[in-house]
């Protein structure tokens, strides 16, 4: 069957104030077929298509293991998830697929919808809206702006003729190079050193201390995101946006780099 051929499906709608549909179009790319199998990538479509969205998951999951982490493939898996009504594996895989086509809006759409579904609020912060843009092209763009100003500090040094011309070059060159240097380093220190993860079960608890025992702090809703601030053993220690802390077991999250959303 020729993948291309597949049709776009709207399946299912929300209410939340007003109605928000979600986009549940499997991206059938011939060229992503050639990559994973084609038989492998078609069969997975055919499950999702007669609504078998769990096994559909579970095949896409089995594309990405076998190193096809690609955003076609979590776009996918994080559709079937989100129609098989696992909310906190929909927004993992979504936000791996948001990672690596930041301005699809298909993907941007069923994230957002996911992060409804598990009690978010969907409201970008700066720095979300710098994460549109991919770190390599910020440290790009910071670099060549760089180099740009110190071309024109050494032409004044060479030739003190034109460095009174060249104050007010330098001067906005040497500015715009801070900015887009700290955005840079923005993005990277929210996308590569701070530790978040997403609750991926309903029956997920954040308790007092890293041992079943503890008293329960509260409880979190499948797929909400959370900061991790410590670890030990098997349990980590989380934050929400609120400031509360606590420990959850680590089979009951999964591991994510993308900014957290505040539960409503």
């Amino acid at each position: 069957m020729d993948l291309l051929n597949y049709s776009r499906r709207f399946l299912s709608a929300l209410s939340t104030g007003a109605k928000t549909t979600v986009i549940a179009t499997l991206v059938t790319v011939g060229a992503i077929a050639a990559e994973t199998g084609s038989n492998a990538f078609e069969d997975a479509n055919r499950l999702f298509e007669r609504g078998k969205h769990a096994e559909a998951a579970q095949a896409y999951e089995r594309l990405i293991f076998a190193g096809q982490a690609n955003a076609t493939t979590c776009f996918n898996l994080g559709t079937a998830w989100l129609q098989a009504g696992r909310i906190g594996l929909a927004v993992d895989a979504l936000i791996q697929a948001h990672r690596l086509a930041p301005n699809d809006p298909e993907i941007a759409n069923n994230l957002r919808i996911a992060r409804l579904k598990s009690g978010a609020s969907v409201q970008e912060s700066f720095v979300d809206l710098l994460g549109r843009v991919p770190l390599n092209a910020w440290a790009a763009m910071a670099g060549l702006a760089a180099l740009v100003w110190f071309g024109l500090k050494a032409s004044a040094e060479m030739n003190p003729t034109i460095r009174t011309r060249l104050k007010t070059p330098l001067i906005a060159v040497g500015s715009i190079t801070i900015l887009l240097s700290a955005a840079a380093t923005g993005v990277a220190w929210d996308q590569l050193i701070v530790r978040r993860v997403v609750i991926v079960t309903p029956e997920a608890v954040v308790r007092r201390g890293p041992v079943d025992e503890s008293a329960a702090v509260f409880t979190p809703a499948d797929g909400i995101e959370l900061t991790v601030v410590d670890e030990k053993d098997s349990w980590l220690k989380v934050r929400d946006l609120d400031g509360q802390d606590g420990w959850v077991l680590k089979t009951q999250v999964k591991l994510t780099t993308r900014n957290l959303v505040r539960p409503r």
